[in-house]
């Protein structure tokens, strides 16, 4: 939270990205999006995400690059609306 005021991030328009449901459910504790990849731990972690109790994380990729990609297209769609 400390990093999110010295960066005046809008903690609603984050994205954590990890390969653990409890990255993921830390982004949205935030009041962000949370993203599960599948590389690392990631495709275990989200095959066991129905019964976590992290639950299930909001957005999914096979790795970084897309979720890189799907961000920065979010990003794009805001900035044009």
């Amino acid at each position: 939270m400390r990093a999110a005021e010295d960066l005046q991030a809008l903690l609603a328009h984050s994205w954590m990205v990890g390969d653990k449901l409890l990255d993921a459910a830390m982004g949205r504790a935030m009041g962000g999006t949370g993203v599960l990849v599948r590389t690392g731990y990631g495709a275990e972690e989200e095959k066991a995400a129905d019964v976590s109790p992290y639950g299930r994380p909001d957005r999914v990729f096979d790795g970084v690059a897309q979720a890189a990609t799907a961000f920065l297209a979010s990003r794009d769609a805001l900035d044009t609306a």
